[in-house]
């Protein structure tokens, strides 16, 4: 009718539905949003910002997962790689095969390659780690791949100023013993000395850390002669006699130490008993067949020879070759020379075979070392010209 178009051009025009289609939800929606434009506009904005947020939200939150899964993954690629390194530590002997110490290497270098990946490790972890591979390298006798790392993980601490520090002073005594290694004593007194003074700070005199501290000063003293080696020496091996619930190597090898020096001074009883506890605990420790045992023996043959007890100083000395050979099969070992060097000169003094080959022998090794102590070899060549001049070789020895 013509009313009901009349009604319908009104509602057309006020934007309402019209009777004159069929209605349905998405008609009259729409209609309502045209009536309400500025309405519905400030609503959908919200809207979509609400979306927004809630997606960015999940973003963020998915990112963060991430990260923490990452930083989780390489704790525990950390915590792996430090039960690695520790167990290097514990089975690299100083003493072993060179065989033995390859394959500890390669082990080594490994695992430090595995460390140079880690990129999101805490300050704290990764000290931790530099040290735990520094410390497996100077014990292998790598002294220059050890500094590297040891300096780091120093530096992570807070460098070698910072205040008194128990992990930080165990650093320092390592990099200490690497400078040593290399042939940079004056560097590794420095480090040793201001680790000395941490740990006295620390826990005092009669502490074992200090006791360990002091006898690798005393072992630098005593090839440079810049401190009281015999001081240092005799206070470690006090302490350690008074503190060590069970015996340990670092007591064994510095009662050596001093025992040696107690024999220059013809102190020979002492120095014998030194020797001789120093035997038991390496052997307790390793094994009769153990390198450890051999220096030991060594001390045992050349004072019991001075004692007048000149079979059993014979029998000492040539067991002590004997373990170096058996340990070292495959290749010669350095220390071997001064074992050497004092059974063939022995033999020599008493007229027995073999002497002169054995000092001659020593003299090799000592030339074979890529740094060759001079005072040493020059000692080991006087040796041989003497155990010559005895034989009647005459040119021979004026030539040693």
């Amino acid at each position: 009718s013509v009313a009901a178009l009349a009604d319908d051009l009104r509602a057309h025009l006020a934007d309402r539905p019209v009777r004159a289609r069929r209605e349905g939800l998405a008609y009259r929606a729409s209609r309502f949003l045209v009536r309400h434009a500025v309405a519905a506009s400030a609503v959908a904005a919200v809207a979509l910002l609400a979306v927004a947020l809630v997606g960015v939200s999940l973003w963020v939150a998915e990112r963060e997962s991430a990260q923490t899964r990452d930083i989780a993954g390489a704790r525990e690629e950390a915590r792996v790689l430090l039960v690695q390194l520790t167990e290097l530590f514990e089975s690299a002997d100083p003493a072993a095969p060179q065989g033995e110490a390859l394959a500890s290497r390669r082990m080594l270098d490994a695992a430090v390659r595995r460390l140079e990946a880690q990129r999101s490790l805490d300050p704290e972890t990764r000290a931790e780690l530099l040290f735990a591979a520094g410390r497996v390298y100077r014990r292998l006798g790598a002294g220059a791949e050890a500094i590297p790392l040891l300096d780091e993980a120093c530096l992570l601490h807070g460098g070698e100023r910072a205040p008194p520090d128990p992990r930080l002073a165990e650093i320092l005594v390592e990099v200490g013993a690497s400078h040593a290694l290399v042939g940079e004593p004056g560097i590794a007194v420095e480090r040793l000395r201001r680790a000395l003074e941490m740990e006295r700070e620390l826990f005092g005199d009669d502490h074992l850390r200090v006791a360990q501290v002091r006898f690798a000063l005393a072992d630098v003293y005593h090839e440079t002669g810049a401190g009281d080696f015999e001081g240092e020496l005799r206070e470690a091996v006090r302490v350690f006699r008074s503190q060590s619930a069970e015996p340990t190597v670092e007591y064994a090898q510095a009662l050596i130490a001093l025992a040696d020096v107690v024999a220059v001074r013809r102190e020979l009883e002492d120095a014998m008993a030194m020797y001789e506890e120093a035997r038991a605990i390496h052997t307790a420790l390793f094994g009769p067949a153990h390198p450890y045992v051999a220096s030991a023996l060594n001390g045992i043959g050349m004072v019991g020879y001075h004692l007048g007890r000149k079979e059993e100083a014979v029998a000492a000395l040539r067991e002590a070759v004997a373990i170096y050979r058996r340990a070292y099969a495959e290749e010669v070992h350095p220390g071997i020379a001064p074992l050497l060097q004092n059974l063939g000169n022995v033999l020599s003094v008493e007229g027995l075979p073999g002497g002169v080959e054995l000092i001659e022998e020593a003299v090799a090794v000592y030339h074979a070392q890529p740094f060759a102590k001079a005072v040493e070899l020059g000692f080991c060549l006087t040796m041989l010209g003497a155990a010559r001049r005895r034989g009647g070789d005459a040119g021979g020895a004026a030539r040693a």
